[in-house]
């Protein structure tokens, strides 16, 4: 098995998996990318390949992202597993075995955090541009 810093997303609606791969992308673009569209085919990668992250949907058809972290637990009890869902499902994905819960509809932000508890967000920090600001002095 190989180790890099690879992160697998599993979605299997294409446009978000799209919108998820831009977030994780700009979140940490060390991260190599690997895309799935069904959790079984995400299990066959990972059956022969290590990972430094993955991230999951939950509500998929044949294998959900619960099993799915299951499965991935039963061999890798270490890797780091975001479970996501418009579904308010934090502290079950918990206590199912996820390292972290990403609400679907604040993804961006969500993740952000993560990425930083976990110390896989960019290096690089924006700087916002400020004009200067003139004070009046009231006496």
């Amino acid at each position: 098995m190989r180790t890099t810093h690879r992160c697998v997303i599993v979605d299997d609606d294409p446009h978000f998996l799209s919108f998820a791969r831009t977030v994780i992308s700009e979140l940490s673009p060390r991260l190599e990318l690997i895309a799935f569209e069904s959790a079984l085919e995400a299990l066959d990668f990972l059956s022969g390949n290590r990972v430094a992250l993955i991230v999951t949907d939950f509500r998929m058809p044949f294998v959900n992202g619960f099993q799915l972290t299951a499965a991935v637990r039963a061999v890798d009890p270490k890797v780091p597993i975001v479970v996501m869902s418009a579904e308010q499902l934090g502290l079950e994905a918990i206590g199912r075995g996820a390292t972290a819960f990403a609400s679907k509809p604040d993804l961006r932000t969500e993740l952000r955090l993560v990425f930083e508890r976990l110390g896989l967000g960019s290096r690089k920090r924006k700087r916002m541009a400020t004009a200067p600001v003139e004070l009046e002095l009231v006496t």
